[in-house]
C-alpha cells in the first residue's frame, strides 16, 4: 500500500484500494498502512528494505532478518495495542443518544466516567442529567443563548475538522478543485478570525 501510494497519482489511491483490496475496508487499510509506516520509521529502514518481504526474489537470509525485525516490533501485542502504541487513531463507536455538546459537557464535568459517553441520555444517572439541565438553564438564564449555541456549533465543527483533517487526513481523497476550495475557505476563515485573536 505504501508503494502504491507513492506510485499512483493524487486522488487515485482510493480507487487503487477499491480495486486491489476489495475485502478490506478503507479505514482498516489506512490504519495498516500507518502501522507499516510506523514500523519503517522505528526500525529506521529505507522503504525499499521493508518491501523485501513482498519481493519473491529476496534471499532467504535477508527475508528472515526483516521478518525478525517485524516480529520484534509486534512483540506479542494485539492489533489494538499496536495501533494505540503507534498513535494510530481507531475511531471509537459513536455515542448513542444526546448531541455532541452534551458529550462535551460530560467529558468536562465527569472526566472519570467515560462510560457516560456511550449511554443514551435517559440512561444517565439522575445527578448527571440534573447537572446537564442546570448547565443549559444557566446558559439561557444568563442570556448567553447566542454565545452558547455558537459555542456548540463551533465545538462540533472543530471536532469534525480535527478528526477528518488531522487524524484521518481525508482531505487527501478530495479532487484537487474541492481541496483548493476547502483550503481557500480555511485561509479566509483564519484571516477573518485574526483580529479577534489579538489581545
Amino acid at each position: 500500500m505504501i508503494r502504491a501510494r507513492q506510485l499512483i497519482g493524487h486522488g487515485q489511491y482510493g480507487h487503487w484500494l477499491s480495486k486491489n483490496l476489495k475485502e478490506v475496508r478503507w479505514r482498516q487499510a489506512y490504519r495498516f498502512r500507518a502501522l507499516a509506516e510506523a514500523w519503517i520509521e522505528r526500525q529506521q529502514l529505507q522503504p525499499c528494505e521493508a518491501l523485501l518481504l513482498a519481493e519473491p526474489e529476496t534471499p532467504p537470509a535477508e527475508r528472515r532478518r526483516v521478518e525478525q525485525m517485524l516480529f520484534d516490533f509486534v512483540g506479542g501485542r494485539s492489533q489494538a495495542e499496536l495501533f494505540r502504541d503507534c498513535g494510530i487513531v481507531v475511531r471509537e463507536p459513536k455515542p448513542r443518544g444526546g448531541a455532541n455538546h452534551m458529550h462535551a459537557f460530560l467529558r468536562e464535568a465527569f472526566p472519570d466516567h467515560p462510560e457516560y459517553l456511550t449511554m443514551a441520555a435517559a440512561q444517565l444517572p439522575q445527578e448527571v442529567r440534573d447537572a446537564w439541565n442546570a448547565h443549559v438553564r444557566e446558559a439561557i438564564k444568563n442570556d448567553d443563548t447566542p454565545q452558547f449555541l455558537a459555542g456548540l456549533a463551533w465545538q462540533d465543527l472543530a471536532q469534525k475538522l480535527r478528526y477528518e483533517g488531522l487524524e484521518k487526513k481525508s482531505w487527501g481523497l478530495l479532487p484537487r478543485r474541492q481541496m483548493e476550495e476547502v483550503y481557500g475557505l480555511l485561509i479566509d476563515l483564519k484571516r477573518a478570525m485574526q483580529p479577534a485573536m489579538k489581545p
